[in-house]
């Protein structure tokens, strides 16, 4: 990771401590006590000032509870609606191009769309199309819970591009129809999962980032993998689809 700015210019706010150590971390020291926190997101273009504050804890010794990253004067922060949507609607519009040149193909090469829609990587991995059906059912379910409505069912008899393509569009209207403050604000709130005999309980931004975005990725992944194996000309731009703000 390239810094910004010399270590010298970094400016820790609060009881003398001094930064020790850049790397993945960093390391602030006052006498013979120090603390190591992560470093996350970091804009190249400006200066990062790093701002603490100090407490005492039960022991009388100094510890930092509060920091945070600061670029340009603002904090730096992000919220779950700033995280979950765009990501899904990126993706979501980059399976929908998928299909396309799936159905391009298939027709260049005199391919049967059944055969794709029903290929699989291995004999005991779902098709293409339960891929596409979980990777929609992740992002519509994950939007409805952080927001706190009832998951809208679908019916998961899709066998065509064009039907699976109809139930991506359905799902990209259900997650740009919420507004950020439906969803931000959730990263506490407990989400429970029912998992036949078993519940499982997380918080908003675990079950967000830990739970929903390995499983949607897996999914969309996988949807890629079945068509490239499949002789479908694909590459990586195909798979990232639209970044927003980027032109690739």
């Amino acid at each position: 990771m390239v810094w910004p700015t010399p270590v010298d210019q970094l400016n820790f706010h609060g009881a003398g401590f001094q930064i020790i150590e850049i790397q993945k971390n960093i390391r602030l020291r006052n006498n013979s006590d120090y603390k190591i926190f992560p470093i996350s997101r970091i804009n190249a273009a400006a200066a990062l000032i790093l701002r603490g504050r100090l407490c005492a804890s039960a022991g009388g010794k100094p510890r930092l509870f509060c920091c945070r990253y600061q670029v340009g004067g603002s904090a730096m922060s992000i919220s779950l609606s700033q995280v979950a949507v765009p990501t899904f609607v990126q993706l979501l519009n980059s399976l929908t191009n998928l299909l396309d040149k799936a159905a391009t193909h298939a027709t260049a090469k005199q391919i049967d769309p059944a055969v794709l829609v029903n290929y699989r990587l291995a004999p005991d991995m779902f098709p293409l199309a339960q891929q596409i059906q979980i990777a929609t059912n992740q992002a519509k379910g994950a939007i409805a819970r952080l927001a706190g409505v009832e998951v809208p069912s679908y019916a998961d008899t899709e066998t065509t591009f064009d039907e699976l393509k109809a139930r991506i569009a359905r799902t990209l209207d259900f997650v740009n129809a919420f507004t950020d403050d439906q969803i931000d604000g959730t990263e506490e709130r407990e989400i429970v999962l029912k998992r036949e005999d078993k519940e499982l309980r997380l918080t908003g931004q675990n079950y967000l980032l830990h739970l929903v975005f390995p499983h949607f990725y897996f999914h969309v992944a996988t949807t890629y993998a079945i068509l490239r194996h499949a002789g479908v000309d694909l590459g990586k731009r195909d798979f990232l689809g639209q970044i927003p703000g980027v032109t690739l």
